[in-house]
């Protein structure tokens, strides 16, 4: 009997352990996202890759395109290492010399900082900016095609998780929504079950 319970526990938690190493390949060992592997939504709550209920903690920045020089290797580093962050947001502007004005400079920015937080093993959270104009639809053809790209390049990434329309004002919820649900679905047909914050 003893023997048959050990076998029942031993594999409980080598599926345990299976569970977290297959989401969480490549990256530095007992950091945030080896740890929890790719975030999913259970019911009303934020969970790692076995289903445990996880928090973050980090910081965001401001508009890149004022203060681009503030996020560097070296920056990232004093984040993680001195500060513990397992979260770092990349607050991208849609208008306001943002995303609209450069779309491929942008791009590439992002592609460079979700790529440097996973070599640290945090979490990088995409956020599309709306606070100028307020609307999320008036520039919702920019929003489709940058995540329509961000979905394509980046998930299937563990680390990463997306912001759809951070600070929409001057519009009621049902204009929210309706730009949501077109973002989400945009997202979803390249069969990307990243978390979005909405």
């Amino acid at each position: 009997m003893f023997i048959k319970l050990y076998k029942v526990v031993f594999g409980i938690f080598l599926l345990f352990l299976g569970c977290l190493n297959a989401s969480a390949q490549n990256y530095p060992a007992n950091t945030p996202v080896a740890l929890n592997g790719k975030l999913k939504v259970s019911g009303t709550q934020l969970v790692n890759a076995c289903g445990n209920p996880i928090q973050l903690r980090g910081m965001s920045t401001h508009g890149p395109q004022w203060y681009q020089n503030c996020y560097s290797e070296e920056s990232l580093d004093v984040l993680v290492k001195d500060w513990g962050i397992s979260i770092f947001r990349l607050a991208m502007y849609v208008e306001e010399q943002g995303y609209v004005n450069n779309p491929n400079f942008w791009r590439g920015w992002i592609d460079n900082m979700v790529d440097a937080c996973g070599k640290r093993g945090i979490y990088c959270l995409i956020d599309w900016h709306v606070l100028n104009p307020g609307n999320p639809n008036a520039n919702k053809s920019a929003a489709i095609d940058f995540w329509k790209y961000m979905s394509t390049k980046h998930g299937s990434k563990a680390h990463v998780l997306y912001e759809i329309c951070n600070e929409p004002n001057g519009v009621d919820w049902g204009t929210v929504k309706s730009y949501a649900t077109d973002i989400i679905s945009t997202i979803r047909n390249n069969n990307d079950p990243t978390v979005i914050i909405v």
